[in-house]
């Protein structure tokens, strides 16, 4: 059986809200769409802007946020992120 293996995102924005979300695979759908049709980063280029984007798009779905929010302002209003993602082990890094 299929597993959900994104991690989940912890966001404080600047207004003080705590948001926390788990994509899922239609997230990522989503995103990359999106990435395409406005020339972001695209998620599997594992950038930092292509996780903004996978977010955005799962507190879109979830409505965590208004559909209606630019992407850009959001952006704007994340004041700190963490994920429950497996750390890069050294070896990882200068492999």
């Amino acid at each position: 059986m299929p597993v959900n293996t994104f991690p989940t995102f912890e966001l404080l924005l600047i207004d003080g809200k705590e948001l926390s979300i788990k994509p899922i695979f239609a997230d990522m759908i989503r995103a990359e769409h999106l990435a395409r049709k406005t020339g972001l980063a695209a998620i599997t280029n594992d950038s930092i802007e292509g996780s903004a984007v996978l977010i955005y798009c799962a507190l879109i779905r979830t409505g965590g946020i208004p559909t209606n929010t630019d992407f850009t302002k959001f952006c704007d209003s994340i004041e700190a992120l963490s994920s429950d993602a497996p750390k890069e082990t050294d070896d990882e890094i200068s492999a």
